[in-house]
């Protein structure tokens, strides 16, 4: 199929993050750093990005600089002990749209948002990276993941299964090919729990029954390369804590340990990650860590799905029948209404898997017309209960209820080392009441 440009040139703006926190007054006076991540967590603790180690009146994790594009900065407070402070109003959580003196215990620092734009013109065709489209937004999409890879800045792609985002990295992976650098990829929700930490960092001979050679795992096979953690909203949070310390750079390299290792190894590469998760609405649930989450998003692409994107609908029939060399079939107007009219939960899998079976139902018809009928829709609806619509068959509300409050129990003591307290603390109800579903649900 030739390759056909729909727009000419596109221009389009690239806004990344940027800022400089300075400690005006405090134990760790003239300390200052410039920062590009989209979260910037200060705290007492060594793990925050902006550490006050020597200010006892800070909390471990005492407030935070979130970014958003199109936004700005947001100042949020993590109900700290002593607050945050611009002058002398008590924040929550605040818009920052220029430099800001804010008072954190008992130290004063000084934020600096940095304009950092870059604007993108290039042409831009129909095909990417078998990326059929002719959306202009999908198309901006493919010149920004373009220019991030070029200033080396790593991607989180979001969406919902289908919409592509495995097309979206083909872009950097066809680059990376054309370079011949490495291009390594790991499905996260396709390797069991227990193997997933050695096919990332690697084992030694030894490590394990088993292992009677040494095992590069993906960070190391991807050293100056790239390497796209895909479904990474499905890792355990014991993991998420070992690749959060294995993605923390030291001069601009990822450090990690091989399982049965003592030796620490380097690697330096450009990271993608992919989920069709809501990471943020995880994170609010307790299953998914908020620092890893900054880490990997120093500029999140969201990718739409198919039923916000009509020209793409026609672009996808015209390649499905041209990369068959089909040329003597039509559509009637009412299979082009129903397909435009179609929800398309599955986006793009699901479309062109439907467009297959249209065609064949209409090859066993002996028709030159693909109608509607020929169209096998299904509207799948997700539920987080796999039962029956049958209301004998419906299990009673109050075993749903304890099987939710057990399941969200168990992720808050996990997060809160077992403490009865501050799970207490977490789910707003007393300690005797948590206490109380521990011994129901026999969780020590």
């Amino acid at each position: 199929m030739d390759k056909k440009t729909f727009v000419k040139e596109i221009r389009t703006q690239l806004q990344l993050s940027c800022c400089e926190i300075e400690v005006l007054k405090g134990p760790e006076k003239k300390k200052r750093q410039r920062f590009e991540e989209c979260g910037i967590l200060i705290g007492r603790s060594k793990e925050n990005l902006f550490s006050l180690e020597k200010d006892p009146s800070i909390s471990g994790k005492h407030c935070a600089f979130i970014y958003e594009e199109g936004i700005g900065y947001r100042l949020v407070d993590y109900n700290s002990k002593n607050g945050t402070w611009i002058g002398s109003i008590r924040i929550t959580e605040v818009l920052l749209s220029k430099t800001t003196v804010i008072r954190v215990g008992d130290s004063i620092i000084k934020f600096t948002p940095i304009e950092n734009i870059h604007y993108i013109q290039e042409e831009a065709e129909e095909i990417v990276s078998g990326l059929f489209f002719r959306d202009k937004k999908m198309k901006e999409l493919c010149l920004k993941v373009k220019k991030l890879f070029e200033l080396n800045i790593s991607i989180l792609f979001r969406g919902e299964n289908g919409t592509g985002k495995g097309a979206f990295a083909s872009i950097i992976r066809e680059d990376c090919e054309s370079k011949g650098i490495p291009f390594v990829k790991v499905n996260c929700s396709a390797i069991p729990n227990g193997l997933l930490e050695s096919e990332l960092f690697g084992y030694a001979k030894g490590a394990f029954n088993n292992a009677f050679r040494n095992h590069k795992g993906a960070f190391k096979r991807a050293d100056k390369g790239v390497l796209f953690l895909d479904e990474i909203g499905d890792l355990p949070l014991d993991l998420q804590v070992k690749i959060l310390g294995a993605l923390d750079q030291h001069k601009g390299y990822y450090e990690f340990t091989p399982l049965g290792s003592e030796k620490t190894e380097k690697s330096k590469f450009f990271l993608i990650t992919a989920t069709n998760r809501d990471l943020v609405q995880k994170i609010k649930m307790g299953e998914f860590r908020d620092d890893l989450y900054y880490r990997i998003k120093r500029y999140r692409i969201d990718i739409p799905p198919l039923r916000e994107r009509p020209e793409d609908i026609d672009c996808l029939l015209e390649h499905f029948f041209l990369s068959k060399k089909i040329i003597d079939f039509s559509f009637s107007d009412k299979f082009k209404k129903r397909v435009a009219g179609h929800h398309w939960k599955g986006n793009i899998r699901e479309f062109l898997g439907a467009i297959e079976g249209a065609y064949a139902n209409a090859l066993i018809d002996n028709k030159k017309i693909i109608d509607d009928n020929h169209l096998e829709l299904e509207d799948i609806q997700s539920s987080p209960f796999s039962f029956s619509l049958s209301v004998n068959d419906l299990p009673p509300y109050k075993e749903i209820e304890q099987k939710l409050r057990k399941e969200y129990l168990e992720k808050v003591l996990k997060l809160s080392n077992n403490s009865s307290q501050k799970a207490s603390e977490i789910m707003g109800v007393g300690q005797r009441t948590i206490n109380n579903w521990k011994n129901e649900f026999n969780l020590r």
